[in-house]
């Protein structure tokens, strides 16, 4: 019985193989400019739609073609199960992930995901989608953080061609550090750096944020669309951490969303040309505001102001059962700072392949 349970599952499963190149000519984005070329292997398992079960296992591998200290292995695997409600579309999910990372010897961590959610239309022009994620984060030789985030999203989308989402979220995470007189520090270059003593300016305290926003989307015919999304995010309370600035594959570690308050702009459209090739196309600008990192001379705090442009190109070959995806996307930054480590440009260029079964 057991085995055949077991042949149910794999038979059900859904493959899909990922297989990329990027080019970055500048991936820590800071005024150093180091460029890069990054190989991806991604393979994404994933359970049918037909089980009120969903199990996902997403390992994937990433070569740094001339700094091999930061090639890494990540995995990413989790469980939900679906409750349908009474009604068109309306459900609970209960979803537990797991994400861990590993490269040696540098930047290595787990966190450990609880994601319950709740989604219903209360009427034939309103969607309301709220969850509740509690995340527990362990980095290697560095803190451990648990986080709360509450988010509730209210979709409005009459008898025409608009939708308007009204964004919300507030979150509170608790940060210790782990207690070492010598730790890693940022990675050089090329090589193992040794350990050195490592002054942290986290604080041990909880911190809480508060964000909000809208999202305005409207088709302008059955093969085009444009949208517009207003987003702001500010700390309510706790002693902000200094941030060190970003990393190429870490930055929602290194800088520290709660260490700044942001406001944020995006515009964007999403056009089908023919032969049904998709092309999205999107400009955004970003302000953040540090609230503990200072400029060299102390005299003032950290300000950023980013503006960027994205485009993507997606190409789907339908194969009988089966799908072959072909995407291209480029991602330009500039960033303005009054801090000049954090003034730069970084353009980044990715073509990727997919193949699911």
């Amino acid at each position: 019985m057991i085995g055949n349970i077991v042949l149910t599952f794999i038979i059900s499963i859904n493959f899909t193989l990922t297989a990329g190149q990027e080019y970055s000519n500048n991936i820590f984005q800071d005024s150093a400019g180091i460029d890069d070329g990054i190989f991806s292997l991604l393979l994404d398992l994933e359970t049918d739609g037909n089980s009120p079960f969903l199990l996902f296992i997403s390992p994937q591998y990433n070569k740094f073609l001339e700094h091999d200290s930061l090639s890494y292995f990540k995995n990413l695997m989790g469980l939900s199960y679906f409750v349908d409600l009474p009604g068109v579309g309306n459900y609970i999910k209960l979803g537990v992930e797991h994400l861990f990372k590993y490269s040696n010897g540098y930047t290595e961590y787990q966190r450990i995901s609880f994601v319950p959610e709740l989604k219903i239309y209360p009427t034939d022009q309103t969607m309301l989608k709220a969850n509740y994620t509690y995340r527990y984060l362990e980095y290697t030789d560095y803190f451990k953080e648990s986080e709360h985030i509450a988010k509730l999203n209210f979709s409005f989308f009459p008898l025409t061609r608009t939708t308007v989402k009204l964004l919300s979220h507030m979150g509170m995470k608790n940060v210790k550090l782990i207690e070492y007189s010598n730790t890693y520090v940022r990675p050089t270059i090329g090589r193992r750096q040794p350990r050195i003593p490592v002054v942290y300016s986290i604080s041990e305290g909880s911190l809480y944020r508060i964000g909000y926003g809208i999202r305005i989307s409207r088709s302008l015919t059955d093969y085009a669309g444009v949208y517009f999304q207003y987003t702001k995010r500010n700390l309510i309370g706790g002693e902000a951490p200094s941030s060190s600035g970003s990393v190429y594959i870490d930055s929602d570690i290194f800088d520290d969303p709660y260490a700044y308050d942001l406001t944020g702009y995006v515009v964007g459209t999403t056009v089908y040309l023919p032969l049904l090739i998709k092309v999205n196309m999107e400009l955004g600008l970003e302000t953040r505001d540090y609230l503990n990192t200072y400029t060299a001379d102390s005299t003032a705090l950290r300000k950023d102001n980013l503006k960027y442009f994205y485009l993507l190109l997606k190409k789907s070959f339908p194969i009988g059962s089966r799908g072959l995806d072909l995407n291209m996307d480029y991602l330009y930054n500039q960033n303005n700072s009054n801090v000049e480590r954090y003034v730069y440009n970084m353009g980044s260029l990715r073509f990727f392949l997919s193949f699911s079964i």
